[in-house]
């Protein structure tokens, strides 16, 4: 009778501190969001290439929860100087003359490397050398310690994050590799030869190729769910395609103002050339029936898979409803003349959503700024990057947990810039505030990711 009792007591208790545990995990996620979002800061380290940064990507929350109690952050960065570079932004590590990375920049001191207003500048992990030209965009897996390059050497390359070896590459466009995105065993890449290709990244082999565009392709993302694809472009056009079938589900015109039967006019292209006998590119065609609307210099999915968001080189970002049927609604358009430049250059653009109350927009301006615009409203919440990038910001990205972003800028500016609210661990560590200790190491992928 008594260990009835006794294990009954035992099995309350337990049942308890399970329960007190839960309570206090929903408290701590409570507390963090506590008050009004405090405004993004821009935090005292930052990354360094030899040339312009074309592309940013934080790691995911799923390869990273592990470490530091859920706090831990990794980027990779991309640059015009053929390297990728992968950055732990809970490193204590500092640049030094006696680096080992022969892709960083020479440091002429000799000391620790300090820009001039007290900033330290990170060594990386690990630098991916391999392509034999610039890198133009860089992608996660989000179920490995992996990312996919995408070059002008007209190759993609799959790597390991951790030990910085290159697994498969990736061969058969006819021209510079735009962009990249991974979905599982699925890598989705754009090219300037005007093609979109999924390939099998196991293998390294093209499983299909969609003559999508007749310009550039600018970008790809795939949605949630991997059954759906959308590809953007120079000419105009934002497309979304079946991933299984290959079949264009979608077409967009990026303004938003031509009609129905003039869409229709697209599918008829080389029947309307023979019957008019038109000569020339295909872009002399599309001048006709693109008049006014402006170039897609990207395009992602929203988290939910719902919308999609383009930037235009009219220096605006459109939102579309695209989780409806037969739908091409421009739901909302947000643009900000005085901070909001984009007629040159593919900018990239990202959600921020790690809290319900400031849901925004990021994206990269040619001034040199990041703005946050706010999904609902259209307005802007906060401009970034006064005094910090001293070119244009041509990458960014949000991270999709926490409240943390990363930017590059081009040419005269060569660096990686991190943002976060001024009581992120990540800025606390500039302070000596204590960070939460790391989770024990299980492995190669938890050393880094």
């Amino acid at each position: 009778m008594n260990s009835t009792s006794d294990t009954s007591k035992t099995f309350k208790s337990q049942l308890h501190q399970k329960q007190q545990m839960s309570s206090d995990k929903k408290r701590s996620r409570s507390h963090s969001h506590d008050g009004p979002p405090e405004p993004f800061v821009n935090l005292p380290f930052y990354g360094e290439h030899k040339r312009a940064i074309s592309s940013v990507k934080l790691a995911p929350h799923r390869l990273t929860k592990h470490r530091n109690n859920g706090t831990g952050a990794i980027c990779a960065s991309a640059s015009a100087d053929g390297t990728v570079k992968i950055w732990d932004l809970l490193s204590s590590k500092k640049s030094s003359a006696n680096s080992n990375d022969n892709s960083c920049t020479p440091d002429q001191s000799g000391d620790d490397r300090m820009s001039s207003n007290g900033k330290r500048l990170l060594e990386p992990e690990t630098t991916l050398l391999g392509h034999s030209r610039g890198i133009n965009d860089v992608a996660w897996s989000s179920d490995a310690p992996m990312v996919a390059t995408a070059s002008d050497d007209k190759s993609l390359r799959l790597w390991d994050a951790v030990t910085g070896d290159a697994l498969v590459e990736f061969r058969g466009h006819d021209n510079f590799v735009f962009c990249t995105q991974i979905y599982q065993n699925l890598l989705a890449s754009g090219s300037f030869d005007e093609t979109v290709k999924l390939w099998d990244v196991r293998s390294g082999e093209c499983v299909s190729t969609l003559p999508v565009h007749s310009d550039p392709v600018t970008a790809v993302s795939f949605n949630r769910d991997g059954t759906c694809l959308v590809s953007a472009s120079h000419d105009g056009l934002i497309r979304i395609w079946d991933v299984q079938t290959s079949e264009c589900l979608k077409t967009i015109y990026a303004s938003g103002m031509f009609s129905m039967k003039i869409m229709y006019l697209s599918e008829y292209i080389d029947k309307l050339k023979m019957l008019l006998h038109l000569t020339g590119s295909k872009q002399s065609f599309f001048s006709f029936h693109m008049t006014g609307n402006p170039p897609v210099s990207h395009v992602t999915y929203s988290p939910n898979g719902k919308y999609i968001l383009a930037g235009t080189l009219d220096s605006k970002l459109r939102l579309w409803n695209v989780g409806q049927r037969g739908s091409n609604k421009c739901t909302k358009t947000y643009e900000s003349p005085n901070n909001h430049v984009n007629n040159k250059y593919c900018i990239v653009s990202d959600f921020l959503v790690a809290r319900q109350d400031r849901q925004c927009i990021v994206t990269g301006s040619e001034t040199g700024h990041v703005l946050l615009y706010d999904i609902q409203s259209r307005k802007v919440h906060q401009v970034l990057g006064e005094g910090v990038h001293t070119d244009a910001v041509l990458a960014v990205d949000a991270h999709d947990k926490h409240e943390l972003i990363a930017s590059g800028g081009m040419t005269k500016d060569k660096t990686v810039q991190f943002w976060a609210p001024q009581s992120s661990p990540l800025n606390s560590n500039s302070s000596g505030m204590a960070l939460p200790s790391e989770s024990p190491d299980d492995g190669k992928c938890a050393k880094l990711i």
